[in-house]
């Protein structure tokens, strides 16, 4: 038995298995995991947890992209047009009352939060959560009453303006957690929001085939997902400084041209285009709507990035992320394209052909692929990103003002210079990045 049991334990030892033996011969567990393992476990969890945090983005753009397919096939082109109007406002109103804040959530807050300091924290989300319910109260009026004199629809603007408000509240935590770097829990709040629009908005169309009772429906289940936290915001508020005012101030300009790049597209199809082809612009625009989607998922993993790294790093992950982002957009909107066709979920006054197909896509990339704002903001480089905001906006203005005076209402046209437009645009912004990087190498290594 001795003799066995000295046989047992010097097998165990040879063979490096990390058990011995008591003194009543029983098996004990003695391995020491390796610090290597832990840290290939640990990175192993990581990785499980970016999956899900894309799973979960996707899935939440998908029920967007689904939402626009499946009331384009519900409601008629004169609905389709009239819940578009309403989406725009809403869109942009949530930017344009947000002015200044949004754009300085994402730049201050990363910070702010890395040196934990309540104290601060609370100062700067408490002005901010002022300034936002006194715009939202102006923007509201101001726009309930411009419906009304202009001889609009004041309830589409009316829950639109309240659509904005409750948007940019939900905005405004979402930026939160991403600053915090809490980005499964932001792609899950994202994921449960949209998939409740989505269940409420379906159903509602499918039962009324009606815009404005969709708008409404889609209003209501809103505010009982976002009222609470709109109430909190309203609690916690303070006066704003003249020190918070001033830097604020600074963010406007940027994000008002930021927001009108946005939307100037749709905004101009819904002036210049008839009804019909502002209700095919805008089922297009779902498609176009993947590239940007995809261009905010791989912008919230690089703008901390861009706001942190030194120059070469930085310059490495913009080009890499756009490169990416072509070829992704490519690829998931030709696949969506070419589904809608085959299963036949297009609305029969879509009209779709192979050239429209085409422009749809090239433009999806182009915006999708523009990571050159974020790169200039996030690089401190606010006076560039301004001065070319503001030279692409004013020769799409110009293009508008052209198109609109030669009274040309073609869909077709009017993507062809919105494509071209987009490209040379793109093309010289990145340009320009590229040559302030070299630059800027070249002064780091002298």
């Amino acid at each position: 038995m001795k003799i066995r049991s000295q046989f047992i334990k010097a097998a165990h030892r040879y063979l490096n298995l990390g058990y011995c033996y008591n003194s009543n011969l029983e098996l004990i567990n003695t391995r020491k995991y390796p610090v290597n393992a832990q840290k290939s476990y640990k990175n192993l969890l990581s990785k499980i947890r970016a999956w899900e945090y894309i799973i979960f983005l996707c899935s939440s753009a998908a029920f967007v992209t689904l939402k626009g397919i499946l009331l384009g096939k519900l409601l008629n082109h004169i609905e389709y047009a009239s819940y578009n109007y309403f989406q725009i406002i809403s869109g942009f109103g949530c930017i344009f009352i947000g002015a200044g804040i949004i754009l300085r959530h994402h730049v201050e807050l990363p910070s702010l939060l890395k040196e934990n300091n309540s104290g601060k924290l609370y100062a700067f989300t408490s002005q901010s959560h002022s300034i936002l319910i006194a715009n939202s109260l102006i923007s509201c009026i101001a726009l309930s009453l411009f419906s009304f004199f202009s001889n609009g629809e004041v309830l589409l603007a009316a829950l639109g303006a309240w659509q904005a408000i409750l948007l940019l509240t939900f905005t405004l935590e979402l930026i939160k957690l991403k600053s915090g770097e809490y980005f499964t829990k932001y792609a899950q709040k994202l994921l449960i929001r949209n998939l409740v629009i989505f269940l409420v908005a379906a159903a509602t169309a499918y039962v009324t085939k009606n815009a404005i009772k969709t708008a409404l429906a889609e209003v209501a289940i809103n505010t009982i997902l976002t009222g609470n936290l709109l109430i909190t915001y309203c609690k916690n508020t303070s006066l704003p400084n003249l020190n918070y005012i001033k830097k604020t101030l600074k963010y406007i300009p940027l994000e008002l041209f930021g927001a009108l790049s946005q939307y100037q597209d749709r905004l101009a199809a819904s002036f210049i285009l008839s009804k019909m082809e502002f209700s095919r612009f805008s089922y297009f625009f779902i498609i176009i709507n993947i590239g940007i989607t995809l261009q905010q998922f791989i912008n919230t993993k690089l703008i901390v990035s861009f706001s942190t790294e030194e120059v070469t790093s930085a310059f490495r992950k913009f080009r890499l992320g756009s490169i990416s982002l072509t070829g992704i957009i490519v690829f998931t909107t030709s696949f969506v394209l070419i589904t809608i066709s085959s299963i036949n979920m297009a609305p029969h006054w879509l009209n779709l052909d192979l050239e429209s197909l085409c422009l749809i896509i090239c433009i999806a990339t182009f915006k999708g692929a523009d990571l050159t704002q974020s790169y200039l903001i996030c690089r401190h480089m606010k006076k560039l990103a301004l001065i070319l905001q503001l030279t692409a906006t004013t020769t799409f203005i110009l293009g508008m003002i052209y198109i609109y005076h030669q009274k040309i209402t073609d869909l077709m046209y009017f993507l062809k210079f919105i494509a071209t437009w987009q490209f040379i645009c793109l093309t010289i912004s990145t340009l320009i990045i590229w040559l302030k990087n070299r630059k800027q190498e070249t002064c780091c290594n002298g």
